[in-house]
């Protein structure tokens, strides 16, 4: 009977362990697009300087793009000392240029397909921009500190209804052969719906003593965005969404730890009782 007490008393100690490390493991949120399926926005290039190609497609002014949301991956956003920031969706997109299908259920941000990351859906809610917000304040310090890099701005800007990002970084490389890059981004989006309004994005590269000059510069800005205007979650709808995970392995937790704590102190009581009885017995 001891040694079976003794086992479940480990089997719930294994337990209460295992849920402090579910809840450790499941610390980072998951961000969600707000658009769905279907949902689209449209843009029209108000610039393109240079060589700036699109899914192998040359971008001119007054080009229009569309971009038709029909599905969504989750991808991990890494801290600059490489820790877990969260997990956020990015749009996998049908993507038209002058009514012309061009890709099919593609990532705009993939790497070697475009030199921009033009994103026109992002995901949207307070706690989203909050993460973002210390996302972008982190590579701020970080990027600051590196010796080779000159930030002019990196800085996440709020209005009642926009979110703004600016990054301006020159980033200069020595050695055999020396180059200099810089990079801006500047870009507005809904803030309730994460749906690109305006973008301005610029590349340039200067290497082997500027013998080797590259630059890419596209902006655009939305003139038609067809979403349904779906209402908000409540607050404690959001609430439960980011932390309701946190609050059952509590509970769990809890519930746990009051069961092992009775079935030690039953154990105990019996054993006192027992010994109380033998005293009395005795005398």
């Amino acid at each position: 009977m001891r040694r079976a007490s003794s086992c479940l008393i480990l089997m719930v100690m294994l337990l209460i362990c295992m849920t402090a490390m579910t809840g450790r493991a499941s610390q980072a949120p998951t961000h969600k697009l707000y658009v769905k399926e279907d949902d689209w926005a449209e843009y029209v290039v108000l610039t393109a300087r240079g060589l700036t190609m699109f899914f192998q497609h040359m971008l001119g002014k007054g080009d229009k793009l569309r971009f038709v949301l029909v599905d969504a991956n989750t991808t991990p956003v890494h801290m600059p000392d490489g820790s877990l920031a969260f997990y956020m969706e990015q749009p996998l997109c049908d993507i038209y240029l002058n009514g012309e299908k061009i890709a099919e259920s593609v990532s705009t941000t993939q790497i070697g397909v475009l030199v921009l990351p033009l994103s026109p859906f992002v995901p949207a809610g307070d706690a989203f921009w909050a993460d973002l917000r210390d996302l972008i304040a982190a590579w701020n310090k970080t990027l600051r500190e590196e010796d080779n890099c000159t930030v002019d701005v990196c800085r996440l800007e709020e209005t009642e209804d926009e979110i703004r990002i600016a990054m301006g970084i020159v980033n200069t490389t020595g050695g055999l052969f020396p180059a200099i890059s810089s990079y801006r981004y500047n870009c507005t989006y809904d803030k309730q719906t994460g749906v690109l309004k305006t973008g301005y994005y610029h590349v340039r590269i200067w290497a082997l003593f500027t013998f080797l000059e590259a630059e890419l510069g596209l902006k655009l800005t939305a003139t038609n965005i067809e979403i349904a205007r779906r209402t908000q979650p409540s607050a404690w709808a959001a609430f439960w969404e980011r932390y309701g995970l946190y609050v059952i392995n509590g509970a769990v937790a809890a519930v746990v730890a009051v069961t092992a704590s009775w079935l030690i102190a039953r154990r105990y009581w019996r054993y006192f009782l027992r010994e109380v009885a033998k005293a009395l017995a005795e005398s």
